[in-house]
């Protein structure tokens, strides 16, 4: 895992809004398709301490924003992304993220991202998720789309401008996979922060969520260590403190240890918006950071 995709892992990933065509009616042929398999009938036994996904907390959703995150690798500047919050209808919340490397960390690996993330604001649940990353001369392309029982995410990898063909109908024009997540449930990054403010966060709380990022499932846990005021490029903060633990899922659902991720510490701001306000990881490669750098709310 990259810094800079360790960075964004962190950051809260895409979406657009899913049309009825971008929801199967059917199960793709099942040669696209990997399956959680499992080795019994039986859920696996740790899905019974995942929150339940139909119960958000009473803290309302986040009002629109632009804001600036800037990314440190070590003691490098790495990445800067502009993170958008809108309100696409009155009954979803839309995140969109422009990512970039830049400076010395451009020159030795150069990278450009974009991810759209569209949720229900009801119940804080994921719609669909798209992800688009050029990685010098290559591009890739994502599509992830989430029903309540599975979720299914179907890839695109080729020469530049080739992504732009990309529909969920072009399976006969293009090369892509499908594969098929067989988890109740499943959140995305940018649905499982909305989750996570929308609880109490009183000292000692913790919460567990199985979380899809763009590519794989994940077993995540957070949990509230205390309160403090930080400091970061946007300003002086109270914030709530957690820390993060992540597992990933095996194709057989069982967990296994992710080894590119070491730990994470979070902060997220005391206040009525309870808006990101930094993250701090610890990955193999060393130590990679995110903070806020400025952010502007649409209806103050």
């Amino acid at each position: 895992m990259s810094p800079i995709r360790s960075l964004l892992f962190c950051l809260l990933l895409p979406f657009t809004a899913p049309t009825q065509a971008d929801l199967p009616a059917s199960s793709p042929p099942p040669e696209t398709i990997v399956q959680l398999e499992r080795t019994s009938s039986a859920a696996p036994d740790y899905l019974a301490h995942v929150d339940s996904p139909a119960r958000p907390g009473e803290f309302p959703p986040p009002r629109p924003f632009q804001a600036i995150y800037r990314m440190r690798w070590g003691e490098v500047d790495a990445a800067r992304a502009e993170v958008t919050l809108t309100r696409p209808s009155a009954e979803e919340i839309q995140l969109r993220v422009v990512a970039a490397t830049l400076g010395m960390a451009r020159s030795l690996w150069q990278m450009d991202a974009t991810h759209i993330a569209l949720a229900k604001e009801e119940d804080l649940r994921p719609l669909q998720l798209e992800q688009h990353e050029t990685l010098s001369a290559r591009q890739t392309a994502l599509r992830v789309v989430f029903n309540p029982s599975f979720v299914l995410r179907r890839q695109l990898n080729g020469r530049p401008g080739d992504w732009l063909k990309f529909s969920p109908d072009s399976a006969a024009e293009t090369p892509h996979e499908t594969k098929r997540f067989d988890l109740v449930g499943l959140r995305d990054m940018f649905t499982t922060f909305l989750y996570l403010r929308s609880q109490p966060l009183a000292g000692g709380e913790s919460h567990t969520i199985a979380l899809m990022s763009a590519k794989n499932p994940y077993l995540a846990t957070a949990k509230v260590v205390g309160r403090e005021t930080i400091h970061v490029r946007g300003g002086r903060f109270a914030a709530i403190t957690l820390d993060l633990t992540l597992t990933r899922i095996e194709k057989n659902g069982k967990l296994r240890e992710h080894k590119a991720f070491k730990s994470a510490r979070a902060w997220i701001a005391d206040d009525a918006d309870r808006m990101l306000l930094k993250v701090d990881t610890r990955v193999f490669i060393g130590r990679v950071t995110m903070e806020l750098d400025n952010v502007t709310f649409n209806n103050p």
